[in-house]
C-alpha cells in the first residue's frame, strides 16, 4: 500500500515518438524507495511487479540487467534512451536476452538508419504488443546518401503475431515487411529531407495489417524512393481495411496521399483527415479524391471555406455509425485545374446541411480572364450539383470577380440538386468582406439574401476584415477524440484537428 502511494501510476501513457515528453515508464521514485531502509529495500527487490517498467536512463548497464531479472516472470516494458551506433549492440543484446517477456519497448535514437534498425529489432517479438521508436528530425544536410531505395526489413525475427501498436518516427530508408495479423494502431512518420516510400510501398505495408483500426501518417513527401524488392507495377485490387476507424495524414504531400486513398477500400464509418497537406510546385496534377471512398457515402453535413485558391472542407454524418472526410491544405498548396474539386469528389446524395465561408479576396482584383478557370467556389459547386455532366449548369459570369462571392454558383447548385431530388435543407453562410485598395464590395448583403429562397432554413453572418475570427464554425469532438486512438500513446497537440479560417494567424503556424 505504501509503495502504491509513492510510485507513478500505470496509466496516462504518452510517448515522444509523437513529439510528447510525458511518458517515462518508471521514475526515480522507484529507485528512491530502495534507499529508505533495509526492510523497504528487501521488500522492493522481492516484488517482481515493481520492476516491470524500467527506464534504462536511471541505471548503469550491470544494474539494468539485474533489474530485468527481478521482474521475472512477469511481462516487461523497457524504455531505452538515446541509442546510437556505438551503443546499439548493447541495447540489442538486452532486448534479445529479455525477449521472452517483452510486452512493450520504447526507444529514442540519434538516427534511425536501416542498419541500426535491423540490429536493434533483431530480437524475437513473440510476446511484444507495442514498440515505439523515435529520433529527432534532421536539421540541415541529411547524413544519408539518397540512393532512391527503400529497404524491406522483416523485423522481430519475423515473429510479430502479437504486435498491436508500432510507432516509427521517422522511418528513414526502410519499411517493415512482416505480416501483422493483430496490429490495430500504426503511427509512421518520415523525414522531409529523405525520400519517402512510394504509395505502392505504403499500400504493401497496409496489406499486411488486416485488423488495423487507427492509422496516422506524418510527413509523407512526394519525392519517392523505391522498395528494393518492388514487383512490376500492375493493376492491383484495393487494400481492404474493414476495421479502420481513423485515417490521418498530416504535413504531407497531397499527391501520394491521394494515391494511397485510391488504393484503399474503407468502411463508410471511417474518419479520414487530410490535414496541412500541400501540392509541390514541380509535381504533376494529383489524382482526385475517389468518389467511391466509403465515408463519402454517409455525409449529411458539409462545411467548406474558400479563400483565393485555398479550400478547407469538412464532411461528416449525423448518425453514430457515420464517417467523415476532412481536407485542409497548408500554406504551400497550389491549386491546378485538375486538383480542384470535381465531380469525382462524390455526389453527397444524402447531404442536407451546408455551411459555407466565403472571402471577397478569393476572386482577385477584378480582372476577368475568359481563359482562366472559374473561381474555386464555382468548381466546388459543380462537384456538389449531384447531376450528370450533360445536365450541369453553366455558372454565371456576368459579375466581376471582385464582386462575385460565388452566390450565383451556389444558387445554381441548390437548384440543380433540388431538381434531381437531393435538396439542401439548411444553409449557413458566413461572408468576410475585405477591401482591396480601391475595390469595395457594396453588394455583399444583397447577394447573400438571395440564397434564402432556395432552402428551408437559412442563416448568414457577415464579418469584416478586422473581425475574421469572430465567426468560426463549431468542430465536432469526433475529430480529436476517436475511441481508443490514444490507448498506446498520446498525440501531440500540434497534430490534432483544428478549426480556423484559412486566413487566420493560427493556421500559418502549423507544425513543420
Amino acid at each position: 500500500m505504501v509503495f502504491q502511494q509513492v510510485l507513478p501510476p500505470h496509466t496516462a501513457i504518452s510517448f515522444p515518438a509523437i513529439e510528447s515528453d510525458g511518458y517515462r515508464p518508471i521514475l526515480r521514485s522507484l529507485k528512491v524507495i530502495t534507499q529508505v531502509c533495509r526492510l523497504w529495500r528487501d521488500v522492493a527487490f522481492g516484488a517482481p511487479e515493481l520492476w516491470t517498467r524500467i527506464d534504462a536512463r536511471h541505471y548503469p548497464g550491470d544494474e539494468l540487467l539485474s533489474l530485468v531479472q527481478r521482474s521475472s516472470p512477469l511481462p516487461l516494458s523497457l524504455f531505452l534512451d538515446n541509442v546510437y551506433e556505438d551503443t546499439v549492440q548493447t541495447s540489442s543484446g538486452l532486448l534479445r536476452n529479455s525477449s521472452s517477456r517483452l510486452d512493450r519497448v520504447d526507444i529514442t535514437m540519434k538516427h534511425t538508419t536501416p542498419s541500426v534498425i535491423e540490429e536493434l529489432l533483431s530480437f524475437d517479438g513473440s510476446t511484444l504488443r507495442c514498440f515505439t521508436m523515435s529520433s529527432p528530425p534532421f536539421r540541415g544536410q541529411s547524413p544519408f546518401h539518397r540512393d532512391s531505395v527503400t529497404h524491406a526489413i522483416p523485423i522481430l525475427q519475423g515473429h510479430a503475431d502479437t504486435l498491436e501498436a508500432p510507432s516509427i518516427s521517422p522511418s528513414i530508408g526502410w519499411i517493415p515487411t512482416n505480416h501483422f495479423p493483430n496490429l490495430t494502431h500504426l503511427y509512421i512518420a518520415f523525414d522531409i529531407l529523405v525520400e519517402s516510400p512510394s504509395p505502392h510501398d505504403v499500400l504493401s505495408l497496409l496489406l499486411n495489417t488486416p485488423c488495423l483500426e487507427i492509422l496516422h501518417i506524418h510527413r509523407l513527401d512526394d519525392r519517392e524512393s523505391r522498395l528494393t524488392t518492388e514487383p512490376s507495377q500492375s493493376e492491383a485490387p484495393p487494400v481492404e481495411l474493414a476495421r479502420l476507424r481513423s485515417l490521418v495524414f498530416t504535413v504531407s504531400a497531397y499527391p501520394p496521399a491521394a494515391e494511397i486513398l485510391q488504393g484503399l477500400s474503407l468502411q463508410p464509418s471511417a474518419l479520414i483527415r487530410l490535414d496541412n497537406l500541400f501540392i509541390p510546385y514541380n509535381s504533376l496534377d494529383p489524382d482526385p479524391i475517389p468518389a467511391e471512398l466509403g465515408p463519402l457515402s454517409t455525409v449529411t453535413e458539409l462545411e467548406f471555406a474558400v479563400e483565393q485558391e485555398m479550400l478547407f472542407l469538412v464532411a461528416q454524418g449525423t448518425a453514430e455509425s457515420s464517417g467523415g472526410f476532412w481536407l485542409k491544405p497548408s500554406a504551400r498548396t497550389r491549386t491546378t485545374r485538375s486538383s480542384r474539386p470535381s465531380s469525382d469528389l462524390g455526389d453527397f446524395v444524402h447531404l442536407s446541411e451546408l455551411s459555407v465561408r466565403l472571402v471577397g479576396s478569393q476572386f482577385g482584383t477584378g480582372t476577368d480572364d475568359s481563359d482562366a478557370p472559374p473561381p474555386l467556389v464555382h468548381s466546388l459547386c459543380v462537384a456538389l450539383s449531384c447531376s450528370p455532366p450533360q445536365h450541369q449548369a453553366v455558372w454565371p459570369r456576368n459579375m466581376s470577380k471582385a464582386e462575385d462571392l460565388g452566390v450565383p454558383a451556389i444558387i445554381a447548385m441548390l437548384s440543380t440538386r433540388a431538381r434531381f431530388g437531393h435538396p439542401i435543407r439548411r444553409l449557413v453562410v458566413q461572408a468576410v468582406a475585405i477591401e482591396f485598395g480601391l475595390i469595395r464590395m457594396p453588394h455583399l448583403s444583397e447577394q447573400l439574401v438571395a440564397l434564402a429562397a432556395h432552402v428551408e432554413e437559412y442563416e448568414d453572418s457577415e464579418c469584416v476584415d478586422a473581425d475574421v475570427h469572430a465567426c468560426p464554425f463549431e468542430m465536432r469532438d469526433v475529430w480529436n477524440f476517436v475511441r481508443g486512438a490514444e490507448e498506446y500513446w498520446a498525440v501531440d497537440d500540434k497534430l490534432r484537428a483544428r478549426y480556423g479560417p484559412l486566413w487566420g494567424s493560427d493556421y500559418a503556424t502549423a507544425p513543420p
